[in-house]
């Protein structure tokens, strides 16, 4: 595998832990269009510490704590799937996602209304960690503020821990869907 997602360290660290299992995201300025686009099914988890700030975390998240890799890389040690996807429109639905991503309300708000660049998306990603984290160079190719980036390497997933069984994960996609009022 090949693809992967950038995301805050700390909120790569929660969902490793199976603290979350949804994150927000608008699209970042070097993203196609400037929006983000879901369409990617199963992918690598990219830490990043770019724009991370723990002002711009809930309370629940500034206690996660991510080990930094040695400058100049990058340890991958997570993959996701995709569970589902769904734009969030109004304040309304963000405020019943509260706890359930990493986002401080003021992040959260300040996404959700920033114009131009399609909507803030609430994905639920079903996480496992690699059986051995993979520690890569940091390319330049990596770097930016976009979503999505294909690694020069290619990472083994197989075998790959679930951060959640079966049934915590079907609790937690409940939530979410229950939140957003969507069908369970």
């Amino acid at each position: 595998m090949k693809t992967a997602f950038k995301e805050w360290a700390v909120v790569c660290s929660a969902l490793g832990r199976g603290r979350s299992s949804l994150i927000l995201r608008r699209g970042g300025i070097a993203d196609p269009d400037g929006a983000f686009h879901p369409g990617h099914g199963a992918f690598l988890l990219f830490p990043t510490r770019f724009h991370q700030s723990v002002d711009q975390l809930a309370d629940w998240a500034r206690e996660e704590q991510a080990a930094a890799p040695p400058d100049g890389s990058v340890t991958i040690s997570l993959s996701a799937v995709a569970a589902g996807a769904w734009p969030v429109r109004d304040a309304a639905s963000l405020a019943r996602l509260r706890g359930l991503h990493a986002w401080s309300d003021a992040v959260a708000a300040e996404r959700l209304e920033r114009e131009g660049d399609g909507p803030l998306w609430a994905v639920a990603l079903r996480v496992a960690a690699l059986p051995r984290p993979l520690t890569l160079p940091m390319r330049p190719s990596y770097a930016g503020c976009r979503s999505w980036i294909e690694l020069e390497e290619e990472v083994v997933v197989t075998a790959a821990r679930p951060a959640l069984d079966d049934a915590a994960f079907e609790t937690e996609l409940r939530r979410v869907k229950s939140a957003l009022l969507l069908p369970l």
